[in-house]
């Protein structure tokens, strides 16, 4: 599993969502009228049916020392897909319209870079990001 690997499971989610959308409107549906009755296993334990489906791809992700230590990939596989899959939803049948004001393969590549390299920054052995010590600093006088 790689960067692109996450990028091509993207665009096969909103393919589906896309494809599938009246299933989908179905789903909201179930949960107005019959307290989500239908569609409520579809969502039970996706983390552990999502660790036995790709149970070779996260193998090897913790093999080659992929992921950051301590990271279950079945957790953040599952936050990957969940994010992909509500930010079609909300395009597809909530009318979104680049709800994150840029487009769908801008969306698919910063969330893809977030999933991929991080939100944060790792703290410095002082406690302080790189971030935090820059911002503290005093400002440079420029000359006019």
């Amino acid at each position: 599993m790689s960067r692109d690997d996450l990028t091509k499971f993207a665009r096969l989610v909103k393919q589906m969502v896309n494809n599938h959308h009246d299933f989908w409107l179905l789903m909201y549906i179930d949960v107005l009228e019959f307290e989500n009755r239908h569609f409520r296993k579809m969502f039970e334990n996706i983390a552990q049916k999502l660790r036995r489906r790709f149970a070779e791809s996260f193998d090897d992700l913790k093999r080659r020392k992929a992921l950051h230590e301590g990271v279950d990939p079945a957790i953040g596989f599952t936050a990957a897909y969940m994010q992909f899959f509500n930010y079609f939803i909300v395009e597809k049948l909530f009318g979104g319209n680049m709800h994150f004001g840029i487009s769908d393969e801008q969306v698919i590549e910063r969330l893809t870079d977030i999933y991929s390299r991080g939100l944060l920054r790792a703290p410095h052995r002082n406690g302080r990001s790189a971030n935090k010590r820059r911002a503290t600093r005093a400002p440079q006088r420029t000359s006019r």
